[in-house]
């Protein structure tokens, strides 16, 4: 029993061994394949890998690609496959197969290293190389969906109408054949190239086919891709052979997408019309929901109608068009309000008889002419308005007026006008002839007194509109009346032109030394002619073949004011006024003594010396006027009593003046120094004040001396002092005056124009006999003497005592 056992035992491991044996011979004999799952599907889809028959423990690359190629022959990854993308590896392990997963991408590697992102449906492929090494090993198809789209354009109209089907992310290549509710109708109703291009986009025109009312499916049939349906709706629609007529008049109408045999009911403006059927007998509409009937116009109101045709059955299918029922035949009669015009005057133009509450159109000789503003017919088919003539030449011309169905006509005739302007001027002045209405091409002359004028431009004819515009010059002639006559072979026109003499003065407000340009004209021609200012003439001056002249004129040397400049020539006497300003501002007009004035000038003769002058004494120094007629000065205000002073400057000529205002100023009261207060002073004594600082003028001093009280009586006065002090003399006699009478002494500053200062406070003082110092220094050496006498006599006796 234990001997079979093992014998069993012993044969299951030898036939597995047998089986391991043998598998690799299987694998080298058998190809290796692969199976996927799902086998279409979009971007993204997980797909499922299966290998059977490879190589055991060995790792495997699977790409996914957008390109075929036939692996029956060796191809390669990057080399015959150019766009590709390694989507995961996978490994066999102790047995030859695997199972992987892998999403399916949107984007694919290039051999090139770029990418190529999938945008289409279609074929793609699965490939198997070795891991690391790129020979393929085996494929399996996976048909990509989910990119195919159409779009539809308009989704809703007329049969016969246009639709646009723009289809994309379709197999490129692959043919598409377009069905209406499942009939094929690509060779019949579809244009454009069916075939999708390189980009998986295609475009088709499609024409909606004799369909009855309502939903309708457009498919999309790819030869690749799967078939796309889209909704279209099909509305009704007449059409009319004409919009507009009488009644009595017969009009075909023709519908297409009603219902199928469906009766169809017709109205104009809201009442039912009978009509004939034409395309079908029994009064229904065939069965692709057509009709044509016949319609004659019912008698009613001239004007816009709504005619609509409706299904009889449920009144949803229902179609309209506009129509206008014309009035009958009328008599349009048109007026013009003048028979003769010139070119611009307004013409009024009115009518009536015309189709009511219409625009009107004008025209002359078939030329469209705009009204001065829209004309419109009113009920009654009457209006009125106007328009501006334009050019035209001499002659007849025919207004025509339109309703848009018919119009009427008038004639008018267009007046020759000839204007010149100016007819006032002088010798060479420019004038323009303007002409309107006059025969085409016909010649323009000009004469001036009988004498032919050349024209600018020469040779002047008038133009296809009958205009003429051109200019020429007055010829030299004396100051008067003149004939100028423009003339044509059929029309004369005669004016008087008047020249006279003017004058022009720029500027006329100037400065003396100035330029000033005279423009003369009008004078007798070849005159010697003379100005004049302020008695001033210049002479040498002609007034040319033209009786005009351009003078550079220099204002003469004279007082500022306006003058009459007086021009003359040939006996002809012209007097134009001109200004001369010149100007002095002073800096300030009222201040003190010392105080700085500036004076600035403008408007004197160049080079001229100014004098500055106060109260008629000169004050400047040398100061010239410079090459603009201007200066400028500057001082400070001499020593003046307060108030008013002159003061004037002058070229010598031109003089301007200005009262200046001097304020008043004094100096500071003085300090009294000596004597002392209460003190005694004897004859000769000297009185000290301090000296005042007052750097505008010079100063002196008033000194008083008072008795008994501060406003006592004056004793002593001093006036006029130029020093600081004063020192009494033998003249000036004072009485003693002790404690109880004392005297008081004051000082006061006084300027050179008389302007005072304050008094200085009072000082009290005695007057008497003063031991004088030196006397008592002699007593001191008297006594000195004496003691030292004394002293030596009775020596001998003072010693004894010691």
């Amino acid at each position: 029993m234990k001997n079979t056992v093992i014998g069993k035992f012993l044969a299951v491991i030898v036939g597995v061994a047998l089986l391991f044996s043998v598998a690799p011979l299987t694998n080298v004999s058998a190809a290796a394949v692969i199976a996927i799952g799902p086998e279409s599907g979009t971007v993204g889809t997980r797909v499922s890998v299966q290998g059977q028959n490879f190589e055991q423990d060995t790792s495997y690359d699977i790409y996914f690609s957008s390109q075929d190629t036939n692996i029956s022959t060796p191809r390669h990854i990057s080399i015959d496959i150019g766009r590709f993308k390694k989507v995961l590896t996978a490994s066999t392990t102790f047995f030859p197969s695997f199972n992987a997963v892998f999403d399916v991408p949107d984007k694919l590697d290039t051999a090139t290293g770029g990418q190529y992102e999938i945008t289409h449906d279609g074929d793609y492929y699965v490939y198997v190389t070795e891991a690391g090494r790129t020979l393929i090993l085996a494929k399996a198809v996976f048909r990509m969906t989910g990119f195919a789209q159409v779009v539809v354009d308009p989704a809703s109209g007329n049969v016969g109408g246009g639709v646009i089907i723009t289809g994309t992310g379709y197999v490129p290549g692959e043919t598409v054949a377009i069905a209406w509710d499942n009939r094929d109708v690509t060779n019949t109703h579809v244009g454009g190239t069916n075939v999708v291009n390189e980009a998986g986009k295609f475009v088709l025109t499609f024409t909606i086919p004799d369909s009855v009312y309502g939903l309708h499916h457009i498919r999309v049939i790819g030869s690749y891709s799967e078939t796309i349906v889209k909704e279209y709706t099909v509305l009704p629609e007449i059409r009319l052979n004409k919009t507009t007529a009488q009644s009595g008049d017969q009009v075909s109408i023709t519908g297409s997408g009603f219902g199928a045999s469906r009766n169809v009911i017709f109205s104009l403006g809201g009442e039912i019309v009978n009509v004939e059927w034409v395309l079908e007998e029994s009064e229904r509409t065939d069965e692709t929901g057509r009709f044509v009937v016949n319609m004659v116009v019912p008698d009613v109101v001239p004007g816009e109608y709504m005619l609509v045709a409706t299904d009889a059955s449920s009144g949803v299918a229902s179609a309209e068009k506009s129509f206008t029922v014309e009035a009958p035949p009328l008599n349009r009669q048109l007026e013009l309000g003048l028979v003769n015009g010139r070119a611009g005057d307004t013409m009024i133009v009115s009518g009536k008889e015309f189709l009511p509450n219409r625009t009107i159109m004008l025209t002359i000789d078939g030329i469209v002419e705009k009204a001065l503003s829209p004309i419109t017919t009113d009920e009654d088919g009457s209006f009125i308005g106007s328009f501006e003539i334009p050019l035209l030449p001499h002659g007849l011309h025919v207004v025509e007026a339109s309703d848009g169905v018919g119009s009427s006509t008038a004639i008018f005739s267009v007046t020759r006008v000839l204007e010149i302007t100016p007819l006032e001027g002088k010798a060479g002045t420019i004038v323009t002839v303007t002409g309107t209405g006059l025969e085409a091409g016909i010649a323009v002359l000009v004469y001036f007194d009988d004498a032919f004028v050349v024209t600018d431009p020469s040779g002047v004819h008038a133009g296809e509109d009958g205009a003429v515009n051109f200019t020429f010059a007055i010829p030299a002639c004396p100051p008067g009346n003149h004939v100028i006559k423009v003339r044509t072979d059929t029309f004369t026109v005669t004016e008087t032109f008047i020249t006279a003499a003017k004058v022009t003065v720029d500027p006329d407000v100037t400065m003396v030394g100035r330029v000033v340009t005279i423009s003369a004209n009008g004078f007798a021609p070849n005159s010697p002619l003379v100005l004049s200012l302020n008695g001033i003439k210049v002479e040498g001056i002609d007034t040319g073949a033209y009786g005009a002249v351009d003078i550079i004129y220099t204002v003469p040397h004279v007082p500022d004011g306006t003058y009459a400049l007086k021009i003359e020539a040939g006996g002809v006497v012209i007097a134009k006024d001109i200004t001369l300003v010149a100007n002095a501002s002073f800096s300030i007009t009222k201040g003190a003594v010392g105080d700085i004035v500036e004076v600035s000038g403008s408007g004197f003769w160049p080079g001229k010396i100014i004098d500055v002058k106060w109260d008629g004494e000169v004050l400047s120094g040398t100061v010239v006027v410079d090459s603009e007629g201007a200066f400028k000065v500057i001082f400070k205000v001499p020593p003046a009593v307060a108030g008013g002073h002159v003061l004037t400057v002058s070229d010598g000529v031109i003089t301007k003046e200005e009262t200046f205002n001097v304020e008043k100023t004094a100096p500071a009261a003085p300090a009294l120094l000596e004597p002392a207060d209460k003190t005694k002073v004897g004859g000769g004594s000297a009185f000290k004040w301090g000296p005042v600082t007052y750097p505008i003028m010079d100063i002196t001093y008033d000194l008083q001396i008072l008795r008994g009280t501060e406003v006592g009586e004056l004793v002593l006065e001093k006036t006029g002092l130029e020093d600081a002090n004063y020192k009494l003399t033998s003249d000036d006699k004072l009485d003693k005056a002790g404690k109880d009478d004392p005297y008081y002494w004051r000082v006061r500053a006084v300027d050179e124009v008389g302007n005072a200062s304050p008094w200085s406070e009072v000082s009290e003082f005695y007057y008497g006999f003063i031991w004088p110092m030196w006397a008592t220094w002699v007593l001191v050496g008297l006594a000195v003497v004496i003691i030292a006498v004394v002293v030596y006599i009775f020596r001998w006796r003072i010693l004894d005592l010691f």
